[in-house]
């Protein structure tokens, strides 16, 4: 047997080696968050010419690359589903504490005290010469008016941090489109032989991106690993430029620029912020016209003013 005779079984054993290895790889990193499991790409080794029955045969196998094992469509999809959680997340998480500064149920709720205040008119209306109910008005109104002044003190103070938190998702979706550019900046200086941790880190990025507004993601044709991402077609990051999301305060509601222009978030943890912010300012004015059409109604049946 000749030493060359060796070679293809040879390159079988290095073969599976490097399959072990990336196996090995794949269960460190089970719970590593943005890694993508790799695959090794193998190919035969066969002659350039097959005038022998060994060159047909071909001379074992060789391994061609290690590949991510991904689906540019589902992680899209991904993204976008991830986009819409966020915003309904955070509207939930906000909503759920107004609803319970007004209590839908129980004797403090908002619903229980009003029934007490019109329970405690109807008393007075039925019994207007005895003073004790009289007392019961005066009661049920200041446990009343105290919860309606406490509901607005807490509303002002939930619409005073929503306002604070639009303003940090859109420092947050900037220091990521900073570190997408890095990443782009790392990438590119490897040239054609990318490390899969920066691939992995690049995706992981624009995972998190997608958290805070819809974005759509594109590469470059000279370098298809170098990612570039635009809302409603304005560039925010182009490779290793970016171009940061800007705050608009004096809108009403708030909104976001790139440069001076309008950029129509539909999705993300920064809508929901803006949306939710907005649906908070309703219900203050809800809650004034409220008592203000009270306060109208009870001073004019009493004669007088009873709430000023």
């Amino acid at each position: 047997m000749r030493l060359s005779d060796y070679n293809t079984p040879l390159s079988g054993m290095l073969a599976a080696q490097m399959g072990l290895q990336t196996t090995k790889q794949n269960l460190s990193n089970i719970h590593t968050p943005g890694y993508v499991r790799q695959m090794v790409n193998y190919g035969s080794v066969g002659a350039s010419n097959g005038h022998t029955p060994e060159q047909r045969i071909g001379y074992g196998v060789q391994t061609l690359g290690v590949d991510r094992i991904t689906d540019e469509v589902k992680t899209k999809q991904f993204n976008d589903q991830l986009s819409q959680l966020s915003y309904y997340n955070y509207m939930n998480s906000t909503l759920s504490r107004v609803e319970s500064m007004v209590g839908t149920t129980g004797k403090n709720s908002l619903s229980s005290l009003m029934d007490g205040f019109f329970n405690a008119f109807r008393e007075v209306a039925k019994n207007p010469e005895q003073p004790n109910y009289y007392d019961t008005l005066i009661s049920e109104t200041g446990k009343f008016t105290s919860q309606v002044n406490r509901l607005a003190k807490n509303l002002d103070t939930v619409e005073a941090q929503t306002a604070e938190d639009i303003e940090a998702h859109v420092n947050e979706f900037n220091r990521l489109a900073a570190s997408l550019a890095e990443a782009n900046h790392k990438i590119g200086q490897a040239g054609t032989q990318v490390p899969n941790q920066l691939l992995d880190e690049r995706d992981r990025i624009v995972t998190e991106m997608s958290k805070y507004a819809n974005i759509e993601v594109s590469y470059e044709s000279m370098n298809p690993n170098i990612a570039s991402v635009r809302m409603n077609g304005i560039l925010t990051v182009n490779g290793q430029d970016t171009y940061p999301l800007q705050l608009n305060k004096e809108k009403d509601p708030m909104s976001v620029e790139i440069y001076g222009s309008e950029i129509n978030v539909t999705s993300g943890a920064i809508k929901s912020a803006i949306d939710t912010k907005a649906k908070i300012v309703d219900y203050k004015k809800n809650l004034e016209d409220l008592m203000s059409s009270m306060k109208n109604q009870v001073n004019t049946v009493m004669g007088k003013d009873f709430f000023v």
